[in-house]
């Protein structure tokens, strides 16, 4: 039988400190997300939006990508994703998104690319796409080119992301948060309250 790799021996060896740093890391990650969080939901909720959601949908998934199963293989992959489920009532259909924050580190197993990123997402299931591609591309111009910009290939919607290492902070968190709120949600909600008054104007 193969022995242990000296990898494998160090890493069994330090686990303890392994999983301490581990937890203490994703807490401060939790700790950083969840007033963004809050702060979106606000901002919606002021704009008359009803949330689906009574209480805040967190999520942390490790080792895999869905916490139900039995974690027989596990895989290196990490989530902490916060979820926003939002709607309105118009006269011609029924107004859905779904606002989507976190952290994710996978290195190709679950989603097609290897991926260690924070990212902020909006996602339309209107059941008539109002998230066109002639808004979406107004909505690019705007965003700071810091930001990482990845198109949706199978829904509407708009994901703006940057890359985890070592120049990460509280503050870059905050700002590419600032920047998704004042370039990607607030002009969304100016889009669709001002085609409304439109509507209401005949």
């Amino acid at each position: 039988m193969e022995d242990l790799s000296l990898l494998n021996k160090k890493c069994l060896a330090n686990m303890p400190m392994l999983l301490d740093t581990l937890t203490t890391t994703l807490e401060e990650l939790k700790i950083q997300l969840s007033p963004i969080y809050d702060s979106i939901k606000e901002l919606v909720e002021e704009d008359s939006f009803s949330c689906t959601d009574r209480k805040k949908t967190e999520n942390l998934n490790l080792f895999t990508d869905n916490p139900k199963h039995k974690l027989v293989n596990p895989l290196p992959y990490m989530e902490i994703m916060y979820e926003l489920n939002m709607e309105k009532n118009s006269k011609r259909s029924l107004k859905k998104f779904c606002i989507q924050l976190g952290y994710i580190c996978d290195d190709g197993h679950v989603y097609d690319e290897s991926q260690h990123v924070i990212f902020f997402q909006l996602i339309d299931n209107s059941e008539k796409s109002f998230l066109e591609q002639e808004l979406l591309d107004a909505l690019k111009q705007n965003i700071p080119a810091q930001w990482r910009i990845i198109p949706f290939e199978n829904f509407d919607g708009i994901l703006m992301e940057f890359d985890v290492d070592d120049t990460i902070s509280a503050d870059k968190i905050n700002r590419c948060a600032e920047d998704f709120k004042r370039y990607i949600l607030q002009p969304v909600l100016e889009e669709l309250k001002n085609r409304r008054m439109c509507k209401n104007n005949f």
